[in-house]
């Protein structure tokens, strides 16, 4: 009978073993397979921003340009004389002067240009056409 309690109490660890074996082993398995899972994303991580840095310079180098020329159109109109332009009824100089003191007794309001609006609404639309290509691509990519 001892014989008999032996052998079950050997097959028993063993059977044991195997799960500690497979458990061991599936563990690594999973842990190379996150390992590599990361080091993909990183790398998609890494031409994301390469990507964005590239376009937030194409959208400064357009933003600019757009903000020069517009400071340019605004100074031509508000150089024109008392009416702008002809036919003008003075907005533009309107809306060059300083806005009068408030009760805390500051003046001039944001100090924005003309174009800041414009400008600000340009960055906004190319960052969205952007993100649309960029989905477009990740939809591509996971097909």
């Amino acid at each position: 009978m001892p014989d008999f309690i032996t052998r079950w109490a050997v097959i028993g660890l063993l059977i044991l073993a195997g799960i500690a074996t497979g458990t061991v082993l599936g563990a690594r398995y999973e842990l190379a397979r996150w390992e590599a899972q990361t080091s993909k994303d990183q790398v998609v991580i890494a031409r994301v921003k390469a990507a964005r840095t590239i376009k937030t310079q194409e959208i400064n180098h357009e933003t600019n340009r757009f903000i020069a020329r517009s400071d340019t159109y605004w100074g031509v109109r508000q150089s024109g004389g008392a009416g702008g332009l002809p036919g003008s009824t003075g907005i533009a100089n309107a809306a060059s002067t300083a806005d009068a003191p408030d009760s805390e007794g500051s003046t001039g309001g944001n100090g924005c240009s003309p174009a800041d609006g414009a400008a600000d609404a340009i960055v906004i639309l190319q960052w969205q056409q952007w993100a649309n290509e960029m989905k477009k691509a990740g939809t591509a990519a996971s097909q």
